[in-house]
């Protein structure tokens, strides 16, 4: 089992080596001078063949769907609305998101009480 181990970490290495120097590049190349027309999407493009970890991350992160909430309902103490133009995702898309986040929370839930559901 440790030779298993040793050969995995082994493996891992030089995409660990490869990140870490990426990670540093990134660091040391210091900050883009702020324009009214720079365009962080347009950046990464550009900028992802020096970066190609990183702009999978980034990818992943500016790919989040956020919504926006005007301040009084943050306080307010009604139900929450959600105006139309403020939501592109479509009822099927919500049933989608909701029936997925159930079956990952039920599959991670009996993986660790150890059952296995049959269907």
């Amino acid at each position: 089992i440790m030779s298993v181990f040793q050969n995995s970490v082994a493996q891992q290495m030089p995409a660990t080596a490869r990140l870490q120097g990426e990670i540093e590049q990134y660091l040391n190349d210091g900050l883009v001078p702020y324009t009214e027309k720079f365009n962080v999407l347009d950046w990464w493009k550009v900028a992802g063949t020096r970066y190609a970890t990183l702009r999978k991350v980034a990818r992943d992160i500016f790919g989040i769907p956020v919504t926006i909430v005007a301040s009084e309902s943050a306080f307010s103490t009604g139900g929450r609305k959600l105006k139309e133009h403020r939501s592109r995702l479509t009822s099927d898309m919500v049933e989608v998101l909701m029936c997925s986040q159930d079956w990952l929370r039920n599959k991670y839930k009996d993986a660790y009480t150890g059952e296995d559901l049959a269907v």
